[in-house]
Formats: C-alpha cells, structure tokens, sequence
C-alpha cells in the first residue's frame, strides 16, 4: 500500500470518527428524542418533555443506564391538577418483582427488582400511562423524589443504595 492510500485511509477515519461523535454529542438534544444513553447514566424518562391533549394519555419510559444493580424504588412527583398518572407497566422479563403505589394525588411510588444482579447497560423499567386532565394549558414536573427511604434510589445485590443520577422530566397539557 502506498503512502499516499495509508494518509487517505487514515484521514477518511478520522472523519468518520468526528461526524459520529457529533451524531452522539447531539442526539437527545431534541425534547422529542431520548437521552443517548452513552451520554445519561442514572434513571431518566422517555420522552425527557411529553405531553397531550386534555383527555387524552401519552406513555412515558422509566429506564435505568447503569451497572451492577438489582433494583430500586422510585418516588414521582407531578401537580395532579394538570395530569394524572392512571397506569404503570412494569418490565417484567428485567424486573420480575415490584409494585406500584398511586394513592397518594400527584405521587407514584414503584418498586422494581431483578432475581439476579444486572450486569451494566440500559433496561426499560417501565411506563407510565399520564393522562391530562386540566382543560386549558399547563406543564408539571416530572420529578423523582430523592430519598432512600421514602423516595428513589437503586440498590446493588446486597442492598446497599447505589449513586444516581436522576434526571427529572416534564409533561405538558393543551386544550383539544
């Protein structure tokens, strides 16, 4: 190979290599996209900002970008007077174990564990179905609670809470 193919095959590397790093560095920079999960490491919702119409629902994503954990709880809290969140999926072949607690207005209380630790990667939680039920516009917060006791946190094989990064989203309602 001469040294002028070497050069070319060289620089047309690296040219691929800086246009996908751009790819990367750029995507889920729209509100209608996820958070590149190279780029989010914690727990984070898809979409990040959602909505729909009064009477009308959306799903939104729970995942988890992490490694070596076997469960966790989460707190959500959100103005119940703009949304209201009327059901949860959870993953079931990740998270064969959990709950969901919705009686309080404007808070989910969810519990998901896997039977075995999870190696390092990004795994859908579940979804929550938000439906709006205030008449004109409004936006709420999608926020998880921050509390190893009564909010959220991810815990490793032998219980021990984990640090996470969690990244809130929000969720807005407009008149049909």
């Amino acid at each position: 190979m001469t040294k002028e193919k070497t050069m070319g095959i060289i620089l047309a590397v690296l040219v691929i290599g800086a246009v996908l790093g751009i790819v990367l560095v750029t995507r889920g920079g729209s509100d209608e996209q996820s958070i590149s999960p190279a780029i989010n490491d914690g727990v984070y919702l898809v979409p990040q900002a959602g909505g729909a119409p009064f009477r009308e629902i959306a799903d939104v994503e729970i995942r988890v970008n992490t490694e070596d954990f076997m469960g966790g709880q989460t707190k959500i809290a959100y103005d119940s007077t703009c949304a209201n969140v009327t059901n949860w999926e959870r993953n079931t072949a990740d998270f064969p174990l959990g709950t969901w607690e919705s009686g309080t207005p404007g808070e989910e209380w969810i519990t998901f564990t896997a039977m075995e630790a999870l190696i390092g990667g990004d795994y859908l939680i579940g979804t929550l179905t938000i439906g709006c039920v205030s008449e004109g516009d409004c936006t709420t917060a999608l926020e998880f609670v921050e509390d190893a006791a009564t909010g959220s946190a991810l815990f490793d094989d032998n219980g021990n809470q984990m640090p996470t990064t969690w990244t809130n989203g929000i969720f807005q309602c407009s008149p049909l």
